[in-house]
This record gives structure tokens, C-alpha cells and sequence, in this order.
């Protein structure tokens, strides 16, 4: 399976559950093997805190998706996010980051539309940042859902759009805050989606793999970034806002820490 096919079949909209529709989120599931026998695993679902944080109630709805000979169905599947009104998902102490297991999955063979095996293990952290040198310029692709649109009418898919990254340094993450900004104009729906390298080719360390597709997560998408501009008049104070056509995204970093904070599964980790 190509990384872009199975980026987007791991990347699913998340709204809540009856109550206040025109919310929307992307989200995008990895697996965690289980220490105690590698070949089980959990689901885990990543997307950003104030996605669900704005979710009421204690259930919102993942769009999963099956297919059906060449046809692809959406499926749409209850996970609670809450108990006594108390949140399920871990939650970064300083980033806009979730991660939540997911219980409610199938598990169907691949070929009948299940989950690519996507691992935590290709968040990248800073220092793989360094190693593979990115900086400004570089090519990367992120998924989503913007204004609750999808990329088709079967399945539920979201878009793939492509950008580049447009700041400098993205280093240290304690200088940086651990975000970086591409040049992509986002909008709601866009936040939680995955942003990932995807290269054939890549030259770093004085070296250029010609052979070799250099694929990592390297965050997730947040937010628009937006200028306010503010009128003062006779009577009253106008706001608008102007999109820059920026996006900034959290570093995978953050959501490697946010999946070491989760709680222990008994039997698993």
C-alpha cells in the first residue's frame, strides 16, 4: 500500500454525537504494540485537545469507514470520550495534543478496509528533526477535513493537500514552543489532522538516499493562523480577522510525550 493510501485511511472525521453537528475534527490512529506480546496492539486515537475538549456530552462519533467490493461505506462508531462528565483522553500539559484508546474498532483484514498498522514509532522526536535536516522549504503533506468536507462521496475520506514548511528555526523545541508553521490556508475541520514527510531521495548528512522513502509524522495541525485587526469608531469597535493562508502545527514530540502520560492497560504495557 502507498503511504499517502494508507495516511488516509488512517485519518478519519470525529464529531459529537448528537448534539451540536457543525462541530468537527480530523483525526488519525496509530497503534501501540503491547509490551507484554508484541503482536497485540492497542488503537490509539490522536487529534488536537480542543477538538474534544469542545465536544459536549460523553460520546462523540468516529467515522470509520469499510469497503465494500470497489464501493466504500462510512460507518459511523460511538467512542466515549467521557465518563461523569469526566474526560477519558490524556491531554499535553503545554500542547494543543489528545490521545484517547479506542476499544470500539473492528478489526477487519486490511483488503475489507481495515486500519493500516500505522506505529507511535513514526512520530518523529527533535532529534530525528535534526537528523534528517528539515527546515524551511521543505515539501510535506497533511490531512484533513476542512468545513466538514470530505474528499469523495464514498467513505468519508479526507483531503491530502501538500505545502511548505515556512519557518525558521524549528529548533530547539524549548525555544520554539515545539510549533511550526506551513504554508497551507486550514480551516475548521483541519485541526487534528496528521502532517507528515514523504520523500523519496532525501539528502541530509552529506548524503543523498536515492533508494530510500524517508516517511515520518512529523506533527499535527492546530490552527489557522489569523491577524486581528481592530477599528476603533465613534460608537463601537469593530474586529475582523484577515487568514494569513498559514498553518501552524505541534510537533510529533509533544504527541510522543502525550502517549507516554497514558495510563497503563493491564496485560498490555
Amino acid at each position: 500500500m502507498q503511504i499517502h493510501e494508507a495516511m488516509m485511511r488512517s485519518t478519519l472525521k470525529i464529531i459529537p454525537n448528537g448534539e451540536n453537528t457543525e462541530e468537527v475534527g480530523s483525526a488519525f490512529i496509530l497503534i501501540r504494540p503491547c509490551t507484554a506480546n508484541p503482536r497485540a496492539y492497542k488503537y490509539i486515537l490522536i487529534t488536537a485537545n480542543h477538538v474534544l475538549d469542545d465536544f459536549p456530552g460523553e460520546e462523540a462519533l468516529l467515522l470509520y469507514r469499510s469497503s465494500l467490493g470497489d464501493n466504500w461505506i462510512t460507518k459511523p462508531i460511538k467512542i466515549r470520550i467521557r465518563r461523569d462528565g469526566k474526560k477519558l483522553w490524556t491531554n499535553h500539559p503545554t500542547a494543543d495534543v489528545a490521545a484517547l484508546y479506542i476499544n470500539e474498532l473492528p478489526t477487519p483484514p486490511l483488503a475489507e478496509g481495515g486500519l493500516p498498522a500505522v506505529p507511535v514509532a513514526i512520530l518523529a522526536d527533535e532529534a530525528l528533526f535534526r537528523t534528517i535536516e528539515m527546515g524551511p522549504g521543505d515539501e510535506i503533506f497533511t490531512l484533513g477535513y476542512p468545513l466538514n468536507i470530505s474528499s469523495g462521496k464514498q467513505g468519508d475520506f479526507p483531503f491530502l493537500r501538500s505545502g511548505r514548511i515556512a519557518s525558521f528555526p524549528l529548533g530547539p523545541i524549548s525555544s520554539t514552543g515545539g510549533v511550526f508553521y506551513i504554508d497551507i490556508k486550514v480551516f475548521g475541520g483541519n485541526s487534528g489532522g496528521p502532517v507528515y514527510l514523504n520523500q523519496l531521495g532525501r539528502f541530509y548528512g552529506g548524503s543523498i538516499y536515492m533508494d530510500r522513502v524517508t516517511f515520518v509524522v512529523l506533527g499535527m495541525v492546530t490552527q489557522d493562523v489569523t491577524y486581528k485587526e481592530v477599528s476603533e469608531g465613534m460608537d463601537d469597535t469593530h474586529v475582523r480577522r484577515h487568514s494569513l493562508g498559514i498553518a501552524r502545527a505541534v510537533h510529533a514530540q509533544f504527541i510522543r510525550e502525550t502517549i507516554g502520560r497514558m495510563p497503563r492497560s493491564f496485560g498490555c504495557f
